[in-house]
């Protein structure tokens, strides 16, 4: 069944190349107890693991049933524990965070087995070994012997063709080792299971179906003391498809569970970035959403702005223009400022005129609160805004007590190179309008009177403009006009393009602020990496153990990647957690300290947390790919830490 060809195998020690095995030929049949006798160094245990595929030849070849396997690649190794070697290790090797049944239950889920199933069977094996009531303990929790028991146990849960047995009565009192010897001999006559034992007990080697001796690397004896035993003509039934996934996951979700508060500790360092991120997430969304109201306010976006650069807008410009049914008119746009006076009481703000009153636009309806609009376009009546209204009568005033009130204004333009002059006119207030945009309150006059006060300030008569409003019938035709304006020369802004403006600039803020609450998220996912690391380090006899069992290197890379996987998923739940927290506790002081301006600052919707989480569980995966690589790539025999 078994042949092993010229088998070599040597060991560097620095510069010394040692030479363990050498010319090592072995035909072992099905069935058979073989015990391999020899003192330590000689190289026994060297020859399981080469068998095992858990070390390299150097030299030769091993043949199982005339297929040659000595030149497999690694995943073929672990395909070859996982189907048809049983291993039995010395020092028991079992995983310290899972129970007695869960060890055994580990194999069988490699190997496909369902959860029924595998249940049943571990308990059977458990049973088999004299163990039924050591199901759930750990291996901490057992004697030497009972842990022995359960590696036998594990080693017989995929139903090996092979049984690797390494010094099992090493650790062992006498007693107990003739009792593993005994149920070793039961295993290999009821199962028909081929057993090689290493030992240095010469008693033990004689129980044996046959013993081999072996001294400085080489066999000096093969003795067969009796028969082997029949070889039952059951089929073993395996079933071949992998779980691995299910696996690695069930092994890093176990190993996270007994290691809670280096876990929450981690994942807490994580969550901070990540609340960090959402707070800035939902209080940018609040500010630019409070911002567009205000700005939303003020917005005509029926109104065109053009200023003339390479055109002139003279009487034939407009005529032209006002052909196309899509404009209104064409006004003479001017920038003023002002502070009203009313009685004891100021208030100061911009100045915005009023298109041609003829045809009145939705824009300054839909804005009037109370009042009117003025009655002509050189009129001296005047549209204020709530909250200036407040300021000039006072608090707890009705503001519809100033409509129909003389107020005193002051105006000065806003005009570049030249002298301007204040300008003080008494006008009416005619009607009430919006209120103040982010604290900039706007004082609404008719076109020609803007247009004379602007001239009497500059103290030039024949002052023109070179801005003027073009008003749109339809906001659907707004593209359409602002295009062909600039293409008559116009420099041409419209209100709603200075909002995308606004909105763009606060989207910038807003991702500047998160760049740098995202610094802690380096830092975080630097103690994920850490930390795994770490793991790696300190679980090398586990990654030793897991190859051991069948675990391929993919596997086992997966295990630490899950692990690091579950750390960011923990820490974007407690991060949206935290963030949640903190935005209703910002909402709460604002709808308190700032009831007359109460908004919600604090908003994210789902998709923004639905992100977070995912980037946490990427940020976790990506920082510990490079551990568990390393883990990966760790050759069982050394991760479990033979030096012959």
């Amino acid at each position: 069944m078994l042949k092993l060809q010229n088998i070599c195998k040597n060991y560097s020690i620095g510069k010394e190349e040692i030479q363990i095995l050498k010319d090592i030929n072995l035909e072992i049949e099905q069935g058979e107890f073989v015990a391999i006798l020899g003192q330590s160094g000689c190289g026994k245990t060297t020859l399981l693991n080469l068998i095992a595929g858990m070390d390299k030849l150097n030299r030769g070849n091993i043949v199982f049933r005339g297929k040659r396997i000595g030149d497999f690649k690694d995943k073929q190794w672990s395909e070859w524990r996982k189907s048809h070697i049983g291993y039995v290790f010395q020092n028991f090797n079992l995983i310290e965070f899972l129970t007695a049944k869960q060890n055994i239950e580990l194999v069988l889920q490699l190997n496909g087995v369902k959860k029924q199933e595998r249940s049943k069977r571990a308990d059977e094996l458990l049973k088999m070994v004299g163990l039924a009531d050591r199901v759930n303990h750990r291996p901490s929790q057992l004697s030497g012997g009972q842990k022995q028991r359960v590696a036998i146990a594990r080693a017989l849960a995929n139903e090996p063709d092979i049984l690797l047995a390494d010094e099992p009565t090493g650790a062992v009192d006498s007693e107990t080792a003739n009792d593993i010897m005994e149920l070793l001999r039961k295993i290999n006559k009821e199962k028909s299971v081929t057993v090689l034992m290493v030992t240095h007990d010469n008693k033990l080697a004689e129980k044996a179906d046959r013993k081999i001796n072996m001294f400085d690397g080489r066999i000096v004896g093969d003795t067969v003391l009796c028969e082997k035993s029949e070889i039952s003509n059951k089929e073993l039934q395996k079933d071949k498809t992998s779980k691995s996934l299910c696996t690695s996951m069930m092994v890093a979700y176990r190993n996270i569970a007994t290691k809670k508060k280096r876990t929450i500790l981690t994942s807490l360092g994580t969550a901070i970035g990540i609340m960090g991120v959402l707070l800035v997430f939902g209080i940018g969304s609040g500010a630019k959403e409070r911002v567009l109201k205000e700005v939303g306010t003020i917005v005509n976006n029926r109104v065109i702005s053009a200023s003339e650069i390479d055109k002139k807008m003279d009487v034939n410009t407009q005529n032209e223009l006002l052909k196309d049914e899509a404009i209104l008119n064409i006004y003479p746009n001017y920038i003023l400022d002002a502070v009203c006076q009313y009685e004891d009481k100021v208030s100061g703000g911009m100045v915005q005129s009023i298109a041609p009153l003829s045809s009145p636009l939705p824009y300054w309806q839909d804005n009037l609160i109370y009042g009117s609009l003025p009655t002509q376009d050189n009129s001296r009546e005047v549209m204020i805004t709530s909250t200036m209204a407040e300021a000039l009568l006072g608090e707890g005033e009705d503001i519809q007590e100033i409509i129909g009130k003389k107020i005193n204004i002051i105006f000065v333009v806003s005009a570049e190179n030249k002298l301007a002059y204040q300008v003080e006119c008494p006008c009416v207030v005619i009607g009430i309008c919006g209120k103040s945009f982010l604290g900039v309150e706007m004082i609404h006059i008719p076109y020609l009177t803007a247009q004379e006060l602007t001239r009497e300030s500059l103290k030039d008569e024949t002052f023109i403009t070179d801005s003027f409003g073009v008003t749109i019938t339809d906001e659907s035709e707004v593209r359409r006009v602002q295009e062909k304006l600039e293409n008559l020369g116009f420099k041409v802004s419209v209100d709603e393009d200075a909002l995308g403006s606004i909105g763009s600039m606060l989207d910038m803020i807003t991702a500047v602020i998160m760049l740098i609450a995202g610094i802690s998220l380096i830092v975080s996912g630097i103690m994920i990496a850490l930390v795994t690391y770490m793991g790696v380090v300190e679980r090398t006899r586990e990654i030793g153990i897991l190859r051991a069992i069948g675990f391929s290197q993919q596997e086992v890379q997966k295990i630490f990647v899950t692990e690091g996987c579950i750390i960011g998923l923990l820490a974007g739940g407690i991060g949206v957690l935290f963030a949640s927290l903190c935005g209703a506790a910002v909402n709460a002081i604002i709808e308190v300290a700032f009831q007359d301006m109460a908004f919600t600052l604090y908003q994210v919707n789902g998709e923004q947390i639905v992100f977070c989480v995912l980037f946490s569980v990427i940020l976790g995966l990506i920082c510990s790919f490079s551990p568990a690589r390393k883990a990966a790539k760790m050759e069982p025999v050394k991760a479990l830490g033979y030096v012959q």
